[in-house]
């Protein structure tokens, strides 16, 4: 179980930043937000590969 979470926080990760890249709109970044129920503060931090959640699993 521990491996499957680990794996689609992984997934979900990439899913934000190939939406949302470093240059995204305000607008684009909100409708993620929204259609998330993520906060917008782990939106912009998924946003970029130094976040944890981009780490794959050893």
């Amino acid at each position: 179980m521990t491996a499957e979470l680990l794996r689609t926080r992984t997934q979900i990760a990439g899913l934000v930043q190939q939406f949302l890249p470093p240059h995204a709109r305000t607008e684009k970044i909100d409708e993620v937000v929204r259609a998330s129920g993520y906060s917008r503060t782990l939106i912009d931090a998924l946003r970029y590969k130094d976040h944890p959640w981009h780490q794959k699993m050893k």
